[in-house]
């Protein structure tokens, strides 16, 4: 039975955020209410919201007289009391719209000089501010036409002036926008192979001055994307580590993959890279997705950082990385994830002997994630010299996967897919040299280069 969003949405809460919207409920319903028995019984079994069936057992447990209807319309009328209390709290947490708001506010009452004190200290707190962000310019233009097109009298005194500031920030703000639109665009064009030429030229065409320091490093980045070397990639690293770019915001995130994208490009080329540099820019990705209140550091981000690296770094490196993130990385199954991760590890230093332990038994609420350990359960079985093994599991998992289809990633199921197609070849070609396995037959495949290393040696 599917977990009600409710119970989904909740159980994202942190300790602080669980007590405001117990603070905000009251404001809506009695403390004796069945909305607030519910709310409290919800924060007690916090821990355990995801787990199947909870919700029926906490109607059981707690509601026994309700029948399944009413105690389904609770949870709707709960859920919306969190929207409203959710909705305000972002809006809350929010750097300036509060401060836009009462801008726009008093000057239709006709505050005025409530809304020039609000504003004026906007401006002195956006551009004395220890951290630039990708929003300030475009606060500023906002700010500045609220401040103009309005009744303000202002105008008279200061009217020249508040016109060309927001013109400046208009152009500040297109630009560094248009900069970062250009950076997804360079990833969408790697990942896609899109023709996107026009919408990159209408886009350079809105680049003027690269004067701020957000553009400066969104340039710097834009270069290693288009053209990845050491040093593109070392500069950026060390930007990055010294900018006044907030460490907890989605355009450092996005600039810390970006990084991670071009670091990737350049050991593609077989360029050198020390191993130092290799572990300092995914840590940096890492923290980044850890810092962000927007995101949470999920499992598949981990076990993509531990794939990657493990190729560039020896295992003890990679393990004391898994050591240090698994307990930072929002899962109900984090010792599944610390074993998937070190069998993953152990996998690409060629240590499979090691990893079939660490397979076995792992829980995960991505069934993505759990397909593919299971496969990696059957390469390392079929390494280990129980090949009659492996290939029995592989068409036992052949058909669990075309039973999951509809619920795995359409990429991941023909990866995966296909690696159990391809994998019994490869046991045949080793006693039947007329066998040729054509890999562009295969445009999907999961564990490719195992797959090629082992076609490679036939």
């Amino acid at each position: 039975m599917a977990t009600p969003k409710l119970l989904e949405a909740v159980y994202t809460l942190t300790t602080d955020e669980w007590s405001s919207f117990g603070k905000y409920l009251l404001t809506k319903t009695r403390p004796n209410s069945d909305h607030h028995l519910l709310f409290k019984v919800l924060l007690k079994n916090k821990a355990a919201l995801l787990e199947d069936g909870k919700s029926d057992k906490i109607r059981v447990k707690h509601f026994t007289a309700m029948t399944s209807k009413t105690y389904s319309n609770l949870l709707s009328r709960l859920f919306l009391y969190f929207e409203e209390w959710f909705s305000i709290n972002m809006y809350l947490s929010s750097n300036y719209e509060k401060e836009l708001l009462l801008i726009k506010g008093y000057n239709q009452k006709g505050l005025f000089k409530l809304a020039n004190n609000v504003a004026r200290n906007l401006v002195q707190r956006i551009n004395s501010a220890t951290y630039k962000s990708l929003d300030q310019q475009t606060v500023l233009k906002q700010l500045h036409t609220l401040q103009y097109f309005s009744n303000n009298p202002i105008k008279k005194t200061e009217g020249h002036e508040i016109f060309c500031s927001g013109i400046n920030a208009f152009l500040s703000s297109t630009e560094e926008q248009a900069l970062f639109l250009l950076l997804e665009l360079e990833n969408r064009t790697a990942l896609n192979h899109q023709d996107l030429s026009q919408a990159r030229s209408n886009l350079e065409g809105l680049i003027q001055s690269k004067h701020s320091e957000l553009s400066q490093t969104m340039t710097l980045c834009l270069e290693a994307l288009r053209d990845p070397s050491l040093d593109h990639i070392i500069n950026l690293k060390t930007r990055l580590n010294t900018s006044t770019i907030l460490p907890s915001s989605d355009l450092y995130l996005a600039l810390t993959i970006y990084l991670r994208k071009a670091l990737n490009k350049v050991l593609n080329k077989n360029i050198c890279v020390e191993a130092k540099e290799v572990l300092e820019i995914y840590q940096l990705t890492l923290s980044a997705m850890s810092a962000n209140p927007h995101q949470k550091l999920l499992p598949v981000s981990l076990i993509n950082a531990v794939a990657g690296l493990s190729l560039h770094t020896t295992y003890e490196e990679t393990e004391t990385l898994i050591q240090e993130w698994v307990p930072r990385t929002f899962t109900k199954y984090p010792e599944s994830l610390s074993n998937y991760c070190n069998a993953s590890n152990l996998f690409i230093h060629n240590r499979y002997d090691e990893a079939i332990d660490y397979l076995i038994g792992l829980e995960f609420d991505n069934i993505n994630i759990k397909a593919s350990s299971q496969a990696m359960l059957i390469i390392a079985h079929y390494m280990n010299d129980a090949e009659d093994l492996a290939l029995t599991m592989a068409a036992n998992f052949k058909k669990q996967l075309s039973r999951n289809k509809s619920k795995l990633y359409r990429a991941d199921y023909l990866g995966l897919y296909n690696f159990t197609k391809v994998l019994p070849l490869i046991y045949k070609s080793k006693y039947d040299k007329s066998i040729i396995i054509d890999l562009k037959d295969y445009e999907r495949l999961a564990f490719r280069n195992w797959v090629v290393k082992q076609i490679e040696k036939e």
